[in-house]
């Protein structure tokens, strides 16, 4: 679904450059981090709804409407997921610490 959503951004919009920006599955990224001998001390998923309506208005211009309220609830709801599988599976991007062993 990322890859979809990100191909459909790179066709409509040119602030973003398919050639030079690359997007990484949660399983890349952790098998990178676990070969370079990491162990993650915290993974988030964070771009969910709220990222989606108001945080990246080059991205999805015509979804960036409504007030602070209606961006704080959104981050509320994608609080709940932020570290789970649901998170997981939609988020547009990884937020993660790790810990060299």
């Amino acid at each position: 679904m990322t890859r979809w959503a990100r191909e459909r951004i790179y066709d409509k919009n040119t602030l973003f450059d398919e050639q030079t920006e690359r997007g990484f599955s949660v399983v890349e990224l952790l098998d990178f981090f676990k070969y370079a001998n990491f162990v993650p001390e915290r993974i988030l998923f964070p771009s969910l709804l709220s990222y989606v309506l108001y945080y990246n208005p080059d991205a999805f211009p015509l979804l960036n409407f409504g007030g602070k309220m209606a961006v704080k609830s959104a981050f509320r709801f994608d609080e709940l997921f932020m570290e789970n599988r649901v998170g997981r599976a939609l988020s547009f991007a990884t937020f993660s610490v790790w810990k060299k062993i």
